[in-house]
Parts: structure tokens; C-alpha cells; sequence
């Protein structure tokens, strides 16, 4: 069977003119979704059926953060039918959350408001790792399991990300965790050991998470909330049965390992509070290393907090535009 597309916005809405933005949304998405007519199909049926969730995104205030960012990004409108963040999540709580992210970042530091293409320079790591920086973007690849990306460069090389994206619930600011990834290349495990290395042996999936803290600091956050990992984003029924049985990381492990708590089915919550150890609980023959790496902690928390409640612009123009090849080199953590 060939699927039709609509042509235009009118075999959607006909009475409206914002139905020509929510047409433009459908296309996209559709587009988005070439390679499988089941899910394109799926997606129509579930926008017709569902139309005043679109409409809303499509007529979101001119200035507001999620209309700039659907007007960029349309595809994001695909979690009508896909997951986002957390496996569980039926679509009406996919799309209140990816709200409830624009709503906070209308109030946000400028830091944290800019386009999709573009990248922001938290931190220059090269002092303590040669090339190294600290990136804050939004790449597409890895929306579903946020919408915003701290990432570890090296060079113009992607290292390891922490995908998540923000949250009010009640009166607080919020961060879910959906995804913790590392580079899958030829040189990736020779990368990470010279990370941890040059980092006073932290490795850099813990060092993404404490630089985390930094970073949403001055939102204001109340709450880190991580996915669990039973829920995993690409557990949900739109990937088929086990897509990814080559996903050795345990996200459960990791935020217990953090200090973080199982508070829900679906999540951990982790501690504010940067995770260095307080040297009485270490062995002696190892406090010196412990002291080297609370104090290296201590110094990068707070370059990075100084960096986002400063104003200037922190766009990184050494670092490349996104590119594919990008998306194909990214995996979980196996180590």
C-alpha cells in the first residue's frame, strides 16, 4: 500500500490559516519518518485524530523558546508516536514535558537559550587535558533523550555526552537525565583512559554528571531526576522487540554508583551536591590522589557556574558544525 501525504495544510484543518504551520509540522515529521510507511502511517492517523497538540506547538508565542525551536526542528512534534526521555511516558506526557523544558528556558540565563545549529563554550578543559572542552549544544541524534547535550569535546571530536532536558513541576526546576553516551570509534576506548587519567582518574561519565550540577546551578534546580534503566527511551514498543542488545551500560549502576536513589519506577534522583569524597573515608595510601581530585573538582564546578552566569556570548566557533557522521559514532557507555 503507498501511504498518501497530505499536500498541504488544508486536508488537515481547512478552516484555519494556523493550519498551514500545522501541516508544515506533519510533513516534516513525516519526512522524518520516510523509511517506514507503518510509523508514517501510525503518525498521520495519531495527528488527525490529535490535532489540537500540534496546533498548540504551531501557535506557541512568536517570542517563546519552544516556537523558536519547532519552527528549527519540527521533527521533535514526532513524539506524537516515538519516545522521548523516559520509555513509559504515554504521548499527552511526552509533549507536557517538552513544554514544561521551553517554559523554563524562557527564563533562563542566555547561555542556555540558542539555536539548533549552534554550540556554547562552557569550559576550556585543555589545561588539564589537551583539546578538551566542555560543550553545551542540542543535536539532533540525541533529542529523544533530551534536549540539551553536555558534551566532552576533544579537539573537534564529540567524546561522551549527558543528554537532558529541564522541567517545572509545582513550583521547582528540574533536570531529567535520559542519556549518558560515548563515542563508538576505532580510538574511543584509548580516549577514555586518557580522560580518566587526566583527570585524576575520574572517569568521564562521572565528571559529565558532577559538571552537570555546575551547569544547571543557577536555574535555581531543586530536583536531578535520571532515568531508570528498564525505561530507557529505546525500550519503548516503537523500536520492536530488544534494538539494542549490544547496550552493556547499566544506567541503574551508574546513579547508584553517584550517590543517586531509586525515588520512582521510572527514576533516580541524584544529589545536588558535587560527588567529592571526603578524604577521612579514603584509604591513606590513596588520599593524595582523593585530595588532587576534590580540589580539581572544586576548580572546574566553579568555572563552569562562572561561565553560565556570566553574559557574554560562549558560542564555540572551533568547534564543527554538526555533521551524519556524528550520530553513527555515538553508543552507550560500555565501560
Amino acid at each position: 500500500m503507498t501511504l498518501e501525504v497530505p499536500a498541504s495544510a488544508e486536508s488537515l484543518h481547512p478552516e484555519g490559516r494556523d493550519s498551514a504551520t500545522v501541516g508544515g509540522l506533519v510533513l516534516a515529521v513525516l519526512r522524518e519518518l520516510a523509511g517506514s510507511k507503518g510509523h508514517q502511517a501510525r503518525f498521520l492517523l495519531n495527528a488527525l485524530m490529535r490535532p489540537a497538540v500540534l496546533q498548540r506547538y504551531a501557535t506557541s508565542a512568536s517570542s517563546s523558546s519552544l516556537r523558536a525551536y519547532v519552527s528549527e526542528r519540527p521533527e521533535v512534534c514526532g513524539a506524537l508516536i516515538w519516545p522521548y526521555q523516559c520509555a513509559s511516558w504515554s504521548a499527552a506526557e511526552r509533549f507536557a514535558r517538552i513544554e514544561s523544558h521551553f517554559s523554563v528556558l524562557d527564563t533562563a540565563p542566555e547561555q542556555f537559550r540558542f539555536g539548533t545549529s549552534a554550540r556554547v563554550l562552557l569550559a576550556d578543559l585543555t589545561d588539564r587535558s589537551q583539546g578538551a572542552r566542555l560543550i553545551l549544544d542540542q543535536p539532533k541524534w540525541l533529542f529523544r533523550e533530551g534536549l540539551l547535550a553536555l558534551s566532552i569535546f576533544l579537539d573537534e571530536d564529540r567524546a561522551y555526552s549527558l543528554s537532558f532536558s529541564l522541567q517545572r513541576q509545582g513550583t521547582e526546576t528540574q533536570v531529567f537525565v535520559g542519556g549518558l553516551q560515548g563515542r563508538r570509534s576505532a580510538d574511543a576506548l584509548a580516549q577514555y583512559r586518557r580522560l580518566t587519567h587526566d583527570f585524576q582518574g575520574l572517569r568521564p561519565r562521572d565528571l559529565l554528571i558532577d559538571m552537570l550540577k555546575a551547569c544547571v546551578s543557577v536555574l535555581g534546580v531543586a530536583r536531578i531526576l535520571a532515568v531508570a534503566d528498564e525505561h530507557r527511551y529505546f525500550r519503548h514498543p516503537y523500536f520492536g522487540h530488544n534494538p539494542h542488545p549490544d547496550v552493556l551500560t547499566n544506567y541503574d549502576e551508574i546513579w547508584s554508583e553517584r550517590g543517586g536513589q531509586r525515588v520512582a519506577p521510572t527514576h533516580f534522583e541524584l544529589p545536588l551536591a558535587p560527588s567529592a569524597r571526603p578524604l577521612d573515608e579514603v584509604p591513606s595510601r590513596k588520599r593524595a590522589l582523593y585530595r588532587r581530585r576534590n580540589e580539581m573538582l572544586g576548580s572546574l564546578f566553579r568555572r563552569v557556574q562562572d561561565s553560565v552566569e556570566r553574559k557574554a556570548d560562549r558560542h564555540d566557533r572551533r568547534v564543527r558544525p554538526h555533521h551524519a557522521d556524528d550520530a553513527q559514532l555515538f553508543a552507550s557507555i560500555v565501560n
